[in-house]
């Protein structure tokens, strides 16, 4: 072998561990960047033409990124749905005060007062005072419920834009990589990129990702829906259509009639709202489920209750003798049709309007019309699933949401520890270890300093050999 190809030997090797000290480097330099997959350089050796600089090969495990993927969209799923729902739940928690109970068992209560003495006016307005203290407490659980809703499809249109975003970064991405298939840092780069917006992507929804062969990959719905398709992505958008609730009450025949706004993900004008089932969107879909019964709920609670006091306390006789009125109206219609819990008001103020008596006649010491309103205490409905005013707002509205999130919240947790498990594994795998790094790098500069030598001594005797000719 020449010297001068002992020259062109030890100036490849000296370019090639120069490589592959810029690639450690590299990896010590993103040792905390988020998402950053180490990188390994390797070499080709041959006998008549020394070392080689191969490629920087990127470490990673694809399965371990799809089960991250799987995980993440539970997990995100869960942890909007708790959260959401301990927002809920802060609404009719009794045991802060926040909840109406105690102020239905309050309204109940103050009928004592008016039956033990029928022409007290004090007792008959502290009656007025719990009547209209209820009602209060009712409609401002509707209008926190409805804030909640409100607010809830507000951060829908928020994720659908985040996500939006997200899916054109990939159509990008994945140009990118097709693009740098020949620049091995261009390139990891790139995928590094591609797999912590998958990452993020699969936080909103639940989606089925297709790597192919060149790194570049497609993303699609559940159920099938193109959402990136190499450089086209396909945007998501967000709308709520009026929907027309309307309840029979089995025991009367009277009908509760109300509007609630639902929220509808489009892919192409296609309604896809059934397929996001996990990922921040789908656990925002299931609160606005979960509000939409407990809404339910508090409304035909609202309807049955105003109704039935209503119907005894108008057939009932006031102070004066005169014909009871409403106690309860529709704000909106000053009538009896329709009263929910976002509109249910106090229809009398004056306490000698209370219908205490049943009777014309006595109606200072007459009480047993009272005594009837008192008795729908302890009365069950169908209309309430057999059940009384209590134990209805106790098991279908407070004990409901509980048992949801108390449910929730085990999930949650046993999602996230999954979540964390894999990608800790998955960081074991793919992350900067600054330990091995330092010693790939001493191994790397004592083969670069080797490969100098080489250049150095042959440089020496080349310097000899043409001090001979000369």
């Amino acid at each position: 072998m020449s010297l001068f190809s002992n020259l062109s030997i030890g100036s490849q090797a000296l370019i090639s561990f120069q490589k592959g000290i810029n690639v450690v480097n590299k990896n010590m330099t993103n040792v905390y960047t988020e998402g950053y997959k180490r990188e390994i350089p390797t070499f080709s050796n041959f006998p008549t033409a020394g070392v080689d600089f191969d490629e920087a090969k990127r470490v990673y495990d694809d399965r371990l990124l799809n089960r991250l993927i799987a995980t993440n969209q539970e997990k995100s799923y869960y942890e909007t749905l708790n959260s959401n729902l301990g927002d809920i739940e802060q609404i009719f928690n009794d045991i802060n005060g926040n909840g109406f109970g105690e102020t239905l068992d309050n309204f109940f209560y103050s009928m004592n007062d008016v039956i033990t003495s029928p022409d007290n006016l004090a007792s008959r307005d502290s009656f007025l005072y719990a009547s209209q203290t209820l009602t209060g407490r009712i409609r401002e659980s509707y209008e926190e419920l409805s804030n909640i809703r409100e607010n809830n499809q507000k951060s829908i249109q928020y994720d659908i834009d985040q996500l939006n975003d997200k899916l054109q970064s990939i159509a990008k991405i994945n140009e990118n990589i097709k693009m740098n298939q020949n620049n091995d840092s261009a390139l990891n780069n790139s995928l590094n990129e591609r797999d912590k917006l998958l990452n993020e992507i699969s936080g909103y929804i639940d989606t089925k990702v297709v790597f192919n062969s060149d790194g570049t990959v497609d993303l699609f719905s559940a159920k099938g829906h193109a959402l990136v398709l190499y450089d086209k992505s396909f945007s998501l958008s967000f709308k709520t259509e009026p929907q027309t609730v309307s309840i029979t009450d089995p025991d009367t025949g009277d009908i509760l009639t109300y509007t609630k706004n639902l929220s509808q993900i489009l892919i192409n004008g296609n309604n896809l709202t059934q397929e996001f089932q996990r990922g921040s969107l789908g656990g925002k879909l299931a609160t606005e489920k979960g509000l939409d019964e407990t809404i339910y709920n508090l409304n035909i609670f609202t309807f049955k209750f105003a109704n039935e006091i209503n119907s005894i306390h108008s057939s009932g006789f006031d102070l004066n003798g005169n014909a009871g009125e409403n106690l309860f109206i529709n704000e909106n219609s000053l009538n009896t049709t329709n009263i929910d819990a976002s509109n249910i008001k106090l229809n009398i103020s004056d306490p000698s309007k209370v219908a205490a008596s049943d009777s014309t006649t006595d109606t200072h010491s007459n009480n047993e019309n009272m005594k009837t309103m008192l008795n729908l205490k302890e009365n069950s409905f169908t209309f309430l699933q057999n059940q009384t005013f209590n134990e209805f707002y106790n098991s279908s509205i407070v004990a409901d949401i509980g048992l949801k999130k108390n449910h929730i919240d085990n999930l949650f947790n046993e999602k996230n520890s999954l979540y964390e498990s894999t990608k800790a594994k998955l960081e074991e795998i793919s992350g900067v270890n600054m330990d091995e790094e330092l010693i790939r790098l001493s191994q790397l500069q004592r083969s670069y300093e080797a490969s100098a030598r080489i250049i150095t001594v042959t440089d020496e005797l080349l310097q000899t050999v043409m001090g001979l000719v000369d």
